[in-house]
């Protein structure tokens, strides 16, 4: 089978720990829900989403992520928010990071936890 090298100009798979995919990443989850408290009680959150400690109960995971090189970087990401741990929402995000301004372009709450690919980045 040949192995074709990826088209100039298209979008590479983020391997590793990368810190621009996770500010994009957080950024995008932020935007979403930090603003909106009554948008998180739909997911069987109490209150605001805080516990006892003063802590949030929302967090987030990066299923699979890639960038494409534009005037900037655009990061295309599958995003999992957690409540206590567990998946609640899945989000097909593109962020555009227009070196160090971020805004969200494209945002699809795509699937069900249940159906959630396991890659993890």
């Amino acid at each position: 089978m040949e192995v074709r090298p990826p088209r100039m100009g298209g979008y590479k798979t983020v391997e590793g720990d990368d810190g621009r995919l996770a500010a994009a990443a957080k950024f995008a989850m932020i935007s979403e829900y930090a603003s909106k408290p009554a948008e998180v009680q739909h997911l069987g959150g109490a209150g605001d989403g805080i516990d006892a400690d003063g802590r949030s109960r929302f967090d987030y995971r990066v299923m699979r992520a890639s960038r494409q090189v534009v005037a900037g970087m655009n990061y295309r990401m599958r995003l999992e928010l957690l409540l206590d741990g567990k998946c609640v929402e899945v989000h097909d995000v593109t962020v555009y990071d227009r070196f160090g301004e971020l805004s969200v372009t494209s945002r699809t709450k795509s699937q069900s936890c249940s159906s959630t690919e396991s890659t993890t980045v």
